[in-house]
């Protein structure tokens, strides 16, 4: 059965309903503020809850990294450097300290900024235990045929270079590293020509330096002391990253010039390890070509007419004037285009890169220098 609604019964109602007094300015203002309240203590949950889960996965991560110093057997002043390892690295995964090298120098470099405001002989203490807790963990520097991620993993008696500034073209600075850890690099004085020169102290400065395998890096770094005696040595400040350019180096000049070279292919030594001995004895799978040099670097060189060269080809300089610290050099193709290919230099000797950079730093300008690497990189003595 259907009931039929009457408007008449729903009088009292719309009397009501006609009487009901006017809203208030007031009254729409709160609800406006309610309404709008509710995203930004949406917003304060979302913030509280994710605070929330940040330290529960810092208290597990600190319960873990406890687990793994019992695990590890570590004594109390090594415990006490990975706690300050720990808080200095805010590390969601505090465990990770013990377990990565790259994740362990990450927490070094943030406890060396504190450890820096140190005094002296506080801070040498610091690092003398960063030294003990390296050896008990196995992390030692990385081996030379690995790739560097940062400046701790140099190596002792590497060449570092800087540019200093002069009246046309920049000045090559060299040095090498004395002595390396958690806190500075050791390096003898900077010379040039065999000659000490001054560099001033706290100003930034680009320092470059090449691998063994050729490539350049470079890290913006300051010379935080001098020592004369007994014997001079300068303590440069760690680079927080090392920049690596993958297209044309700031060490490298335009040429244009000729160039005479024998070219074995890889098709001819297969699967062998690339090096200058394999051009010994096969005389016959080689052939000399003719090339002209574009770009050279302290990495390696540009040329063009090589329609015939693939990847990985090797290539040995025979002739073509200066720089004459070119002529038997053997350089791997390790990227080809149908006009031009780029050749990496295979394991150039120590004394011939010292030449060769000089020869580059020549034919470089300050302006050019500038452009690469900013302008306030160029360092003055």
């Amino acid at each position: 059965m259907t009931w039929v609604l009457k408007i008449e019964s729903y009088g009292p109602v719309l009397k009501m309903l006609s009487e009901r007094e006017t809203t208030d300015n007031d009254a729409i203002f709160a609800l406006l503020i309610a309404v709008a309240s509710i995203p930004l203590l949406l917003f304060i949950a979302y913030g509280v809850r994710k605070w929330l889960r940040r330290r529960n996965n810092i208290s597990r991560g600190h319960a873990a990294l406890e687990k793994l110093v019992d695990q590890k057997n570590l004594n109390y002043l090594e415990q006490v450097t990975v706690e300050h390892l720990a808080q200095a690295a805010n590390l969601q995964n505090a465990a990770q300290i013990l377990t990565s090298i790259h994740v362990f120098d990450q927490a070094v470099a943030a406890w060396m900024q504190q450890v820096q405001k140190m005094p002296w002989l506080e801070m040498e203490e610091q690092v003398e235990r960063l030294s003990f807790l390296r050896k008990t963990l196995g992390f030692r520097y990385l081996s030379a045929d690995r790739l560097p991620t940062t400046t701790r993993e140099l190596m002792l008696g590497q060449n570092l270079y800087m540019l200093a500034g002069g009246s046309k073209n920049p000045r090559l600075l060299s040095t090498s590293i004395l002595d390396l850890d958690d806190l500075a690099i050791r390096t003898g004085p900077f010379e040039v020509n065999k000659r000490p020169v001054n560099v001033k102290k706290n100003q930034d400065g680009w320092v470059f330096f090449w691998t063994e395998t050729g490539k350049e890096y470079r890290f913006k770094t300051r010379i935080l002391k001098t020592v004369q005696n007994p014997a001079p040595y300068l303590v440069l400040q760690h680079g927080d990253t090392l920049v690596s350019d993958d297209g044309r180096k700031t060490f490298s000049c335009d040429m244009g010039q000729e160039l005479v070279a024998d070219l074995l292919p890889v098709s001819q030594y297969g699967r062998a390890t690339p090096s200058p001995a394999l051009f010994e004895g096969r005389v016959e799978q080689t052939k000399t070509i003719s090339l002209k040099l574009l770009e050279l670097s302290g990495s390696g060189f540009v040329i063009s007419g090589s329609e015939d060269i693939k990847s990985n080809d090797l290539l040995r300089i025979k002739c073509g004037g200066y720089p004459g610290i070119l002529e038997k050099k053997v350089a791997r193709a390790v990227r080809t285009h149908s006009r031009y290919a780029n050749f990496k230099f295979l394991k150039l000797p120590p004394g011939d890169l010292d030449v060769l950079l000089r020869y580059i730093t020549s034919r470089i300008s300050t302006t050019d220098f500038l452009k690469k690497t900013g302008e306030s990189t160029l360092t003055h003595d």
